[in-house]
């Protein structure tokens, strides 16, 4: 190393000397900071933190096909649901030392809701569709207000809260209603069940009528979801044995406006009479209504790009 080098020499030393008064030095700073309290260090786990960890692995996945990430992302999937989920339905905030602490709040439904949203878009396994549909469900009844048709942050059983608050301003993580409200959108699509999507366009109503002007900055991901709402999503789906490898293969050509779903059995509404014997066959659709089907996936991406 050239400082230890121009150091040895300054001092007229060998370098291996000077390694040697340095290593010493180091164990009795070690030994005499040991010495000190130490500082509390937070080793917890939040539901929301992981769930964004989880959707930029998949992220990561899409765009690279490296399966590494997608083996970090289950992995995580697995934990959240070993140490997140409670018996009666609800989730924990958080997690330290082998338990759950805290009753979740909004984010950790809507931002785990849409992990396993995109998760099954990757894996084509409906049961982390059925999660996010069911942590949706228990959102809706202990978080949402009827008058409004916004969520509160906590739930209706929280104790001790004098005044309930509601997040609807993007910062540097979305808001929770943000999140709701894409969440519902998209099982909206999904399983074609109109009360998720009339939730969802009146959150977005609300928030239109409520925003400050010159506030953009502050709902960007509620533009996103009226993108979505203004422009319909691609309703892409891939069915047959090769199904999946196809899908991610269309996946990892960036498009906001699609979403996918497919596999070997019409389990969703957008699946209903699109399974062909001994073919794969892909669906681009909008508003359940698809163009030519086609096997070939160039193909299906000319179609995606030519409604852009």
């Amino acid at each position: 190393d050239i400082r230890d080098d121009a150091f040895a020499s300054g001092i007229r030393i060998t370098v291996e000397a000077c390694k040697q008064v340095l290593a010493s030095g180091k164990k009795k700073l070690l030994q005499a900071r040991n010495k000190r309290v130490r500082p509390s260090t937070d080793d917890k786990a939040i539901t929301s933190w992981n769930a964004l960890m989880l959707i930029g692995y998949l992220d990561a996945y899409r765009a690279t096909a490296d399966k590494g990430y997608l083996d970090e992302a289950l992995k995580s999937a697995t934990f959240l649901q070993k140490h997140m989920h409670r018996k009666d339905g609800s989730l924990w905030r958080s997690y330290s030392r082998g338990k759950g602490g805290i009753h979740a709040f909004l984010d950790d439904y809507a931002l785990l809701a849409r992990a396993y949203i995109n998760l099954y878009q990757v894996t084509l396994e409906k049961r982390w569709l059925d999660q996010a549909r069911f942590l949706a469900d228990y959102a809706i009844k202990h978080f949402r207000d009827e008058t409004t048709g916004m969520f509160y942050y906590t739930s209706g059983g929280a104790e001790d809260l004098v005044v309930r608050m509601m997040e609807t301003s993007d910062q540097v993580i979305p808001s929770s209603n943000s999140v709701m409200s894409e969440v519902l959108l998209l099982l909206g699509d999904y399983y074609q069940d109109t009360t998720f999507s009339s939730q969802s366009r009146m959150m977005l109503n609300r928030v239109s009528v409520e925003r400050p002007d010159q506030s953009e900055a502050f709902y960007t991901n509620w533009a996103r979801v009226s993108a979505l709402v203004a422009w319909q999503p691609f309703e892409v789906a891939v069915m047959g044995n090769g199904a999946l490898e196809k899908s991610l293969e269309i996946q990892r050509v960036y498009n906001p406006l699609a979403i996918f779903s497919g596999g070997v059995r019409e389990d969703l509404p957008l699946l209903e009479h699109k399974l062909v014997h001994g073919k794969t066959m892909i669906y681009v659709c909008r508003n359940r209504i698809c163009k030519m089907p086609v096997e070939n996936v160039g193909e299906a991406l000319r179609q995606l790009s030519a409604d852009l």
